[in-house]
């Protein structure tokens, strides 16, 4: 997310940009299955909802802070 739509970016701790590094590989390997799935609008919101759930995630590591 650019940092100009979110002005109170907070600022990471290792631990959580390792968190985070750790969520967004799992969710790209989901992806890659995902992607291999028939075209459909049935694929296309479980990438919606896999992304939803990537920026969900992302939230409450920041706003641990």
């Amino acid at each position: 997310m650019s940092v100009k739509f979110r002005l109170d970016t907070p600022q990471l701790t290792a631990e959580d940009k390792e968190l985070m590094d750790r969520i967004l590989k799992l969710a790209e390997e989901l992806y890659d299955s995902i992607d291999m799935a028939p075209a459909s609008q049935a694929r296309e919101q479980a990438v919606l909802k896999l992304q939803e759930s990537v920026m969900w995630a992302a939230k409450s590591i920041g706003d641990r802070r």
